[in-house]
């Protein structure tokens, strides 16, 4: 019986944890979450909402290495569209976005321009800038890619092995006796990777 006033303390307590649970899910889960149909784990007004998005617009892989384009005769722009290695079965929107408004637009400097994967900054643009601001900008574009690039490269048990992964990148740059914040561009060149 002395142990009776523990016991009830601690049943107490747990019936508030509970409580609180209840009313902490209550306020972050989404009123129509499960609703439609009922019992799933799904909220109806996503519907509404991805209906209500942007559509994502794809151009023909064709219109990238147009001549007049980034096919032309200059090297750097033939580079962008002569995929190589590991890279050359991925569409070139895999990686910088839907393109069909870019396309439409004629691909003219201001016209809605394709998603880069980089922070870009032209070379005298760079060169204006302070050491400080030059390295915080290669800080950027090194994490950037990292990310960018370990949504395909990241170690996962799923994926086949035949697409090189890598459990960590820290652990993948000191293996590589690079202690630099170095981001994955700046070993591995996107169109033609030597995998």
């Amino acid at each position: 019986m002395k142990h009776i006033r523990h016991i009830l303390l601690v049943a107490v307590a747990a019936l508030a944890l509970g409580a609180v649970s209840v009313v902490v899910l209550l306020a972050l889960v989404p009123g129509d979450f499960g609703t439609f149909p009922p019992g799933w784990t799904y909220r109806e007004s996503s519907l509404k909402e991805n209906a209500d998005a942007p559509p994502l617009a794809y151009a023909a892989e064709e219109s990238c290495g147009q001549k007049s384009c980034h096919g032309g005769e200059n090297p750097v722009s033939r580079l962008n569209v002569t995929l190589r290695g590991g890279h050359k079965n991925i569409g070139c929107q895999a990686c910088h976005g839907p393109g069909q408004a870019h396309v439409a637009a004629g691909g003219v400097k201001d016209s809605p321009v394709i998603w880069k994967s980089e922070i870009r900054v032209g070379d005298a643009e760079f060169a204006k800038l302070s050491k400080e601001e030059q390295q915080k900008l290669e800080d950027a574009r090194a994490a950037f890619h990292i990310g960018f690039c370990m949504r395909c490269h990241q170690e996962l048990a799923g994926k086949p092995a035949s697409l090189p992964q890598i459990a960590s990148f820290e652990g993948h740059r000191k293996q590589n006796g690079d202690g630099s914040e170095a981001g994955c561009t700046s070993c591995h060149n996107a169109h033609k990777p030597a995998m």
